[in-house]
């Protein structure tokens, strides 16, 4: 899957902007579009909402 080295490298710019896109979207789908190895846009995301079997008040 990934290479393994010793060669730590740092998050780029866009790494970090699609982790934090992702964090806030908690759940739901994405795609993503990579060149040379980076994210360079999301295509679409769908937020999707979980709905569970709690009854809520009325």
């Amino acid at each position: 899957m990934f290479p393994t080295s010793n060669n730590h490298k740092s998050l780029t710019n866009r790494e970090k902007q699609l982790i934090r896109f992702l964090r806030q979207l908690a759940w739901g789908q994405v795609r993503v579009r990579v060149e040379n190895g980076q994210p360079v846009l999301i295509y679409e995301a769908i937020k999707t909402l979980e709905l569970g079997d709690q009854g809520t008040a009325d």
